[in-house]
């Protein structure tokens, strides 16, 4: 599933691609994925005009087409957004943009559980939405103040989008590994100080997640990621990984590395 780093690198590569092109007109090829707005209406109030900017919060990407709203685009579990020429990709999208000019942006996403929809005011929606604060945007004290007391497992705490917005199942995986953590550790038997350290741990996660555009191939070796498989083994210890079930979700560790108490 896209997360923060995915989606930030999804925003920087649209904002280089496509500012300042004119919508021709929008084509929905799976209207499911359309959110409180029809394809009729989506193509009329988005034809003619000039896209602005862009802005990502948490796992949303917004980009502003000037005074007609923010088109939203959330990339589910498998969305991915590329910009060329007509006819270019050889997959099918869910949902092309086609500018003057003869360039388009096209949605991918095979499982089709992404989302379309047209805001007016971005700041509402994650009002509305109860979206924590940015991950890469939350201070200390938000943060520790966010999470220390949260019931269940850390893990989840982090993976929460109403307390901290943009993190997922791996990027919750590389954090606590890089903590020393235990995913399973309940938040409030956690001490300050290793609170701190998670902080830490995240700012430099994402940090380098980003800088790396999202690719774990060119994250550090000591990384959780590449090593984040069947039969994967522990970068700093060598142990072989183990894996859980938390939220749901498959989680891997390593049992030397990271406890439930530090």
């Amino acid at each position: 599933m896209p997360e923060l780093p995915d989606v930030e690198t999804f925003r920087r590569y649209l904002k280089s691609r496509v500012l300042g092109k004119v919508v021709e007109r929008v084509e929905v090829l799976a209207p499911a994925m359309l959110r409180d707005i029809s394809t009729e209406q989506l193509h009329s109030q988005l034809r003619g005009s000039r896209l602005r900017t862009t802005r990502r919060h948490g796992k949303y990407l917004f980009l502003e087409c000037e005074d007609r709203g923010w088109l939203l685009l959330h990339f589910g579990m498998t969305g991915y957004p590329q910009v060329g020429r007509h006819g270019a990709s050889r997959d099918e999208p869910r949902f092309r943009v086609r500018f003057l000019g003869g360039e388009s942006l096209a949605f991918f996403d095979r499982r089709k559980l992404g989302r379309i929809a047209l805001v007016r005011d971005v700041d509402a929606f994650i009002r509305t939405r109860k979206l924590g604060p940015d991950a890469l945007d939350i201070g200390w004290r938000t943060f520790h103040a966010r999470l220390h007391r949260k019931r269940g497992s850390v893990k989840a705490a982090l993976m929460d989008q109403h307390t901290i917005a943009g993190i997922g199942n791996v990027y919750a995986d590389e954090i606590l590994f890089r903590a020393r953590l235990h995913p399973a550790a309940e938040p409030t038997a956690v001490t300050v100080s290793t609170w701190r350290r998670v902080y830490r741990s995240l700012r430099t996660v994402l940090d380098q997640a980003v800088a790396a555009g999202a690719a774990p191939s060119r994250l550090p070796r000591t990384s959780l990621l590449s090593n984040r498989h069947k039969n994967g083994r522990c970068p700093r210890c060598g142990s072989r990984l183990r894996t859980m079930r938390l939220g749901g979700r498959t989680t891997y560790y390593c049992a030397r590395e990271q406890r439930t108490r530090t």
